[in-house]
């Protein structure tokens, strides 16, 4: 203990960094080597380097997803298929019309082919405000029978009735996930979360990755809301131990709920999700560095979402300091 008590007193002194951080990282581990410790980032230090990557002018690019999704989609990127943005001014169907009621949305689900759809936040993270749904559909109206804890039934009036929608809300149709990761999990879309910087050379390089998996009936995989993860081999795209977001962060080699083996698991379409991660960061303007959220078909990788400043304890949980990938 006086060790551990050494080490955090000299991780506050040398990076600035305090033991919530200490503790996020379990560098009280004596696998953990000191020098390792002091080189973690702190927070300001950990933005300005953000900032420094990716000019502050182009973050909103990538965190509305509306604009995003845009950009991605002109690049010919593969992403979720965009049916509406609902706005009570200004929203407009993938096609032009406009969805700015309830009665002008639910005849465009009564019309579209998509038989589950995800309702998200224009600038939504972490999965706040993220809602699916499976479309039923009668003659003439449309229910939602909402996926989740609580599996409510409700007309699309009602649902908006809740708020959702009263500053924007994207609609997609729901990516099936490839089988392999729904066998592990089925209630959310893992994704990967790879990291990429772009060098001074101008050529992109995924950093490092982590899966991402759902648990308790989730139907989004953050840690942040009760998922797991657990670092990928960079190289082989094969999955080390799991662990949550609690203070005592608990290890899993088997999913807690379905009892899937999650560590040595080889991730499918790895090489293809880091070429397309790196590829997607480059096409950004003014953006050198992210955490790129890629979901996984039977037929490949998509591309969920870009983070220009993804969480740093996310490389602190994985103990790898951050000062090793964020400088040139």
């Amino acid at each position: 203990m006086p060790v551990q008590i050494a080490h955090m007193l000299l991780l506050a002194v040398v990076t600035g960094n305090g033991p919530g951080y200490y503790n996020s990282g379990r560098f009280y581990r004596r696998s953990v080597p000191l020098r390792d410790i002091l080189r973690h980032l702190d927070s300001r230090g950990y933005k300005k380097r953000v900032d420094e990557l990716n000019h502050p002018d182009y973050h909103k690019l990538s965190q509305h997803k509306l604009a995003e999704k845009g950009l991605l989609k002109l690049l010919g990127f593969p992403v979720t298929r965009f049916i509406a943005y609902f706005h009570p001014r200004s929203g407009r169907s993938a096609t032009g019309q406009p969805v700015t009621t309830a009665q002008e949305l639910e005849q465009l689900l009564l019309e579209d082919s998509a038989d589950r759809i995800c309702f998200k936040q224009p600038e939504g993270w972490a999965g706040h405000g993220f809602r699916a749904a499976d479309v039923v559909r009668s003659a003439n109206s449309v229910k939602l029978q909402m996926m989740g804890a609580t599996g409510a039934s409700c007309s699309v009036e009602e649902l908006l009735q809740t708020g959702i929608g009263n500053h924007g809300v994207l609609i997609e149709e729901f990516l099936e996930q490839h089988p392999a990761l729904s066998k592990i999990y089925p209630s959310s879309v893992n994704t990967y979360r790879v990291w990429v910087k772009v060098g001074t050379d101008g050529v992109s390089r995924p950093l490092m990755g982590f899966f991402r998996l759902g648990r308790s009936g989730s139907i989004v995989d953050n840690q942040s809301s009760g998922g797991i993860l657990s670092l990928i081999d960079i190289d082989s795209g094969v999955v080390g131990t799991a662990t949550d977001g609690m203070p005592d962060h608990e290890d899993f080699d088997c999913h807690p709920d379905t009892g899937e083996q999650i560590t040595g698991f080889a991730l499918p379409f790895w090489e293809e999700a880091k070429a397309t991660a790196c590829a997607a960061v480059a096409a950004f303007p003014k953006l050198r560095f992210a955490g790129v959220d890629i979901a996984i078909a039977a037929s490949g990788p998509y591309v969920i979402e870009l983070n220009v400043s993804p969480d740093r304890e996310g490389a602190a949980l994985m103990r790898i300091p951050s000062r090793n990938f964020m400088e040139d």
